[in-house]
């Protein structure tokens, strides 16, 4: 605490000085706690205690201006502005509630929600069952081996027939697709029993191994029956045949004869006179007339390198050299 000086001292009891004249001799004092006189301590605690000792007065309260109208006007104004509160809202006024009655309505029957599970069965000696028309081999689909690899990368693709990874999209695509009741067999089956026996027993073909390699070339050629248009050879439906492949075929009455022309629904002169597109379009939407055309294509180009010497594709369709047991294919 700074030494006051009788200087400062006097300065500070000057009764002429101001508060402001005060605090500056103060400040020059140097003393850094001032303490107040008894006098100023007197005057100090008499004004907070005028402070406590006034009287409340409402009437001068904003604040309170409700208030003051309902002293003053009495409970009727109370009893008004209840009553007009509960006329805006009704549910209040329990003397004014109402029951409202349920109301009844007729029963409705609900549909039954018919929600497809996907189930694939496992692979049997039963399979016949579970077609309608059944199958005409049933034992062609007990196994999703794949038995036709080299018999598809020769005589659909020349080049496919030794390509390792070619065929094991191949031996994957049979795995997957060619199994007891999945969407691809269960779509299939009923078509290829309308279409093998128009051609079982061409140049020795047998019915059941060209039903076989018919559904695994379907397989893997459209991914299932998924797949039915190539962007870039422009082949389409199951077995992915060219347009040329279909004018060529239709030329040709050796093959394309009366069964053939039956199970299409268009003759030769017909399919002849098609544009691109309009073959495009067939062979994408209609499943039995790509069927046919893709069983013609098989068995011309088997029986073609047979001829030409350059391998025994036909004979695989004729069971000759491979007497394949389908009963113990199964994996």
């Amino acid at each position: 605490m700074g030494i006051m000086t009788q200087k400062n001292k006097e300065q500070q009891e000057d009764p002429d000085m101001t508060p402001l004249q005060k605090l500056r001799a103060l400040s020059k004092s140097g003393i850094t706690r001032y303490e107040a006189t008894p006098e100023e301590l007197s005057n100090f605690k008499a004004k907070e205690l005028a402070k406590e000792e006034e009287e409340y007065d409402p009437l001068n309260n904003r604040s309170n201006e409700n208030l003051i109208d309902l002293i003053e006007k009495g409970a009727n104004v109370f009893d008004d502005g209840v009553n007009a509160f509960k006329s805006w809202i009704p549910f209040l006024d329990a003397d004014k509630t109402t029951e409202l009655e349920p109301t009844e309505l007729e029963p409705t029957e609900l549909e039954p929600i018919n929600v497809a599970i996907p189930y694939v069965k496992p692979v049997d000696k039963q399979t016949e069952i579970l077609f309608k028309p059944p199958a005409i081999y049933p034992n062609v689909l007990d196994s999703n081996e794949a038995i036709h690899g080299r018999l598809w990368g020769r005589a659909f693709h020349t080049e496919a027939e030794y390509d390792e990874i070619k065929q094991a999209d191949y031996v994957d695509d049979v795995r997957q697709f060619l199994v007891p009741n999945s969407n691809y067999v269960n779509t299939m089956v009923p078509i290829l029993n309308k279409v093998v026996p128009a051609f079982a027993g061409d140049s020795g073909v047998k019915g059941d191994i060209l039903y076989r390699a018919m559904l695994e070339i379907g397989a893997h050629e459209s991914q299932g029956a998924t797949d039915l248009y190539n962007r870039k050879s422009h082949a389409s439906g199951v077995f992915q045949t060219l347009t040329s492949t279909v004018r060529d075929t239709a030329k040709d009455s050796g093959y394309y004869g009366p069964k053939a022309q039956e199970l299409t629904g268009k003759s030769r002169q017909e399919v002849a006179n098609m544009t691109a597109v309009q073959i495009q379009n067939w062979m994408q939407t209609d499943f039995t007339a790509n069927a046919v055309f893709g069983a013609i294509e098989l068995i011309k180009l088997a029986k073609g390198l047979q001829v030409r010497g350059e391998g025994d594709y036909l004979l695989q369709l004729t069971g000759t050299t491979d007497e394949t047991n389908y009963n113990e294919a199964i994996i």
